[in-house]
């Protein structure tokens, strides 16, 4: 029996002089089978010491043998690939656009803001600015934003103000400027203020 336990803690040390994960299936593997061999053996050899040391010796091979084919296989197996990523789809083949492509606001959209208390017609580019009763203006109510289109470059506007009166409408003052639109900005916008009319 002494032999059985000192071939049982051989066993136990060899499969315990390995590291990593791999070592810890061969022991557990060998700890099973010393014990398993040992079991079997004393039954065969009826209770000698011997057959319980054949029994253990060879259920620690076969434990070590079984422990590290089985850890084996669990490291060696590649890992469970990621799904593909998905991007939307173009229609023209072009990459997908960027997220500071996509955060970048076309610079010719813009809008009027009317910081007044009056009504604003505005006039955007008008061929005779001292003749506005043929053009259609964009019409503003008091602090109301229009939000408007302009190309690139250089654009005049002419505004009106007008103030509400028990007689009718009455003209406040008049705005004439000429804005530049630049490609390099992002959007862009004109903010009227009673200042500008006085």
């Amino acid at each position: 029996m002494r032999r059985a336990a000192a071939m049982m803690g051989l066993v136990v040390m060899c499969a315990g002089c390995a590291s990593g994960p791999r070592a810890t299936g061969t022991l557990v593997g060998a700890t099973a089978g010393a014990a398993s061999g040992a079991l079997i053996g004393s039954r065969i050899g009826g209770g000698s010491g011997n057959g319980a040391l054949v029994g253990a010796g060879l259920g620690a091979l076969l434990g070590m043998l079984m422990g590290d084919q089985l850890q084996r296989k669990q490291t060696d197996s590649p890992p469970a690939a990621p799904p593909p990523a998905t991007t939307p789809s173009s229609t023209n083949g072009s990459r997908p656009p960027a997220a500071e492509d996509s955060a970048k606001v076309d610079p010719t959209k813009g809008e009027f803001i009317n910081g007044t208390i009056w009504l604003l017609r505005v006039y955007v580019n008008p061929s005779d600015p001292e003749d506005l009763e043929k053009i259609t203006p964009i019409l503003l109510q008091p602090v109301e934003k229009v939000p408007w289109g302009l190309d690139v470059g250089q654009h005049r506007i002419v505004a009106r103000a007008y103030a509400g009166t028990q007689y009718g409408e009455r003209l406040v003052g008049r705005f004439d400027r000429t804005i530049q639109i630049d490609i390099r900005r992002s959007g862009w916008f004109l903010e009227f203020g009673e200042e500008d009319f006085r």
